[in-house]
């Protein structure tokens, strides 16, 4: 594993955390009919989904891996999401958000820590 891997990772778990809190209250909103403050939260968050479509399409090739499920798997939510968005259906957008992509980015963040473990100890080694 390399060191740009590494830094990806430790962004990954600094700011995960943040991204899903965020996305939870989006949905929170969708799913109490205010659909303004969940769509200008949504667009809050759009930098960090940005960032993870980033490391879905990157990191594979980065790491000369074709098939990471946890990529994977966000990869086919992201699609559902922008799916849901541009047919405005904001009940989808809200169960999408909080039953799959936020349970996607807790696996991702789990994914970055266990390959963050597994760096340090190669370079200890």
């Amino acid at each position: 594993m390399n060191k740009l891997f590494n830094e990806i990772a430790e962004s990954g778990t600094e700011y995960l955390p943040r991204l899903v809190e965020g996305l939870g209250e989006v949905a929170e909103f969708l799913r109490q009919g205010k659909e303004n403050e969940g769509i200008e939260r949504l667009s809050q968050s759009l930098e960090g989904l940005e960032w993870v479509q980033a490391v879905v399409n990157g990191v594979p090739v980065l790491l000369q891996s074709e098939n990471i499920d946890v990529l994977e798997t966000l990869k086919t939510v992201l699609v559902e999401l922008e799916q849901a968005w541009s047919d405005q259906d904001h009940t989808s957008l809200a169960d999408l958000i909080e039953y799959e992509l936020v349970p996607s980015l807790e696996n991702l963040y789990e994914w970055f820590s266990e390959q963050m473990i597994q760096f340090k100890e190669t370079l200890r080694g």
